[in-house]
């Protein structure tokens, strides 16, 4: 699978400001974990800024070492998420909304779904940037029941597992009754609710798992060939959530592309590691390291 326009060598004299600016509102007291694997996820394919929103109670606790990261702290509920009052499309310091002068926004890791968070998303799905959605973003969508979701003026990417995709079909009215059961016979059901999705809701939906599904808004199906047990851990999704919104930031205008390559992508490092150490024992953080060289091999 040839990605080169996605990934092809850099111009001697770039700099930072060439390769995007991806905002990822995420992260939760109890759940910052995930915020942060984002976070380096995105770096480590990439991207040449990476500011992370989270809440004000959360930024207390953000280890010392991870000083690439810029940071935008918000108002916390006292479950320590976000209370909702400051967000994204409201007015910072300099007249201008928060997310202005970035590329791409990526939302739902560790956010938890609370009112506050449920608030955050749908200002949100307001914004004119590409915007990727996953885990507690996808759960916060689902409890307001895909409002705002259908008609953005911007791409939306919704990276749900099973779980997550079963609750977004409980609140749509386009796949009534049961769902699809595991095992790998049931691909053909997947893939046609994917597409139907998809097409209903004119987003990009990867739909995560073995052999991945990806869907266009226009209904094209890409399947994707990489991955095995080894990266049933946590964590992996949030990884992948940071470098989607790397690629898309790096190349807004190949996004189709580079949704599937940063698929393509992790899958394959997650193959290069099990071949040489087998099918358990790998962990998120593995696979973020292993990034830059899988490039370099790749392209």
């Amino acid at each position: 699978m040839n990605f080169l326009k996605i990934l092809k060598p850099r111009k001697k004299d770039s700099h930072k400001g060439d390769y995007g600016h991806v905002l990822i509102v995420a992260g939760s007291v109890g759940k910052l974990g995930a915020a942060l694997m984002t976070c380096r996820a995105a770096l480590r394919t990439g991207s040449g800024l990476v500011t992370l929103a989270l809440p004000d109670k959360a930024f207390k606790k953000i280890p010392k070492n991870l000083l690439e990261v810029m940071y935008l702290p918000l108002p916390s509920d006292k479950n320590g998420e976000f209370s909702g009052d400051g967000d994204m499309v409201s007015l910072s310091n300099h007249g201008r909304p928060k997310y202005k002068d970035k590329t791409v926004i990526a939302v739902g890791p560790g956010m938890g779904t609370g009112p506050g968070s449920r608030k955050i998303v749908q200002s949100l799905l307001k914004t004119d940037l590409p915007l990727v959605i996953d885990a507690d973003g996808l759960n916060c969508l689902a409890l307001e029941k895909l409002k705002g979701l259908k008609g953005r003026r911007a791409p939306t990417i919704l990276t749900p597992h099973p779980g997550e995709m079963i609750r977004l079909l409980s609140v749509s009215p386009l796949v009534p009754g049961t769902f699809w059961p595991k095992g790998t016979r049931y691909q053909k059901p997947k893939v046609d609710r994917t597409r139907q999705f998809a097409k209903k809701y004119g987003v990009h939906l990867v739909l995560k798992g073995y052999r991945t599904v990806i869907a266009s808004p226009e209904g094209k199906i890409s399947i994707n060939p990489t991955g095995n047990p080894a990266m049933a851990t946590a964590g992996m999704g949030d990884v992948l959530t940071g470098m989607i919104a790397s690629l898309i930031g790096q190349d807004p205008f190949s996004l189709g592309s580079a949704i599937r390559a940063a698929v393509y992508l992790h899958g394959l490092i997650g193959d290069r590691w099990a071949a040489r150490h087998g099918d358990r024992g790998m962990m998120a953080g593995d696979l973020i390291e292993g990034i830059p060289d899988a490039i370099r091999h790749w392209v």
